[in-house]
């Protein structure tokens, strides 16, 4: 996982825990929002925490009940008690931040109704408001409601893209993005490949733009005598080992290469995915399908996904 899908999985652990910490959640899943560019969500978050302008657009969730009373003092025996009368009950829009809704409950959380004075945007003057404090409760609930839905969506559209789809976006546009970089104006720092060490120059970066953690030229555990390497690892289990493809003659052996690094590579038990990039620009590999069938269909058990990937297509 990256750290975008790391910080959704937690939100989403939080969320579903007994204690949540809404306003955490709320700042958490706004780094989310502006990663995808969520706009809506985004401006959802930052009424939350900030408090709503308006009530246009406001969250049903956000529709308190409260009561509008006066204080009616009652005597009896010559004792005098007060109590609050309700004289109506209003649907109130509650605009303040989600800071102000925790402070309420915090507050008068031994209180049966929680007492405030507001003026809303259709009274002339203040009034005494009465509201039961299980209606911030509700206001707590429909933001975690909120959040909830929207992460979820996030993981299930992810889950839904698997990991060696991403991988392989990365390859199939390799070629196009060294092409750019290679004809650049005369005045400008070129870049061209012209070995293997420049593949793995410009592919570690395009690597690190959806993964977090790439490990370069990850070691092996050591056999016959030898300290091997495999040019990338993305924890916990995806392997890739990059070929350049230099000659015509290179072509004819680099099938024994690929067959060599499969039988070394299955030694690593943390390696269950495996890649195999052969970056080919002349098309010095003419017949790819046999070259790639041959290779892909004796997979060790070891491995749950082997694929030789040849590029650019011919």
């Amino acid at each position: 996982m990256n750290r975008i899908e790391n910080l959704m999985q937690e939100v989403f652990n939080e969320l579903c825990s007994a204690n949540v910490n809404t306003i955490g959640c709320l700042k958490k899943t706004k780094i989310i929002t502006e990663h995808y560019n969520d706009l809506k969500m985004l401006e959802f978050i930052e009424n939350e925490l900030k408090g709503y302008p308006n009530s246009l657009n406001l969250p049903e969730f956000r529709m308190v009940k409260a009561g509008i009373f006066h204080i009616e003092v009652i005597t009896k025996f010559n004792i005098q008690t007060t109590r609050n009368r309700i004289t109506k009950t209003i649907d109130f829009p509650f605009l303040k931040s989600i800071n102000s809704v925790i402070n309420f409950l915090e507050k008068d959380e031994e209180q049966e109704n929680i007492i405030m004075t507001f003026k809303t945007e259709n009274m002339n003057k203040s009034v005494d408001l009465l509201i039961a404090p299980s209606e911030f409760k509700d206001i707590l609930l429909g933001i975690e409601t909120e959040l909830l839905g929207y992460i979820n969506s996030k993981l299930t559209f992810i889950s839904k893209q698997p990991f060696d789809d991403r991988i392989m976006t990365i390859f199939n546009k390799f070629h196009l993005i060294a092409e750019l970089l290679r004809i650049r104006k005369e005045n400008k720092i070129r870049f061209e490949i012209k070995d293997e060490n420049d593949v793995h120059f410009l592919l570690h970066p395009l690597l690190r733009l959806d993964f977090d953690s790439v490990k370069h030229e990850e070691s092996l555990p050591d056999f016959a005598g030898k300290n091997p390497k495999i040019d990338f690892f993305i924890p916990d289990k995806t392997g890739i080992e990059v070929k350049k493809v230099r000659n015509s003659k290179h072509s004819k052996t680099i099938i024994d290469e690929i067959s060599a690094d499969k039988d070394l590579y299955r030694k690593d038990s943390r390696i269950k995915e495996l890649f195999f990039f052969v970056y080919d620009p002349e098309s010095y590999i003419r017949d790819r399908t046999s070259f790639v069938k041959d290779l892909e269909e004796n997979k060790p058990n070891e491995f749950e996904i082997l694929k030789v990937i040849i590029k650019p297509d011919i």
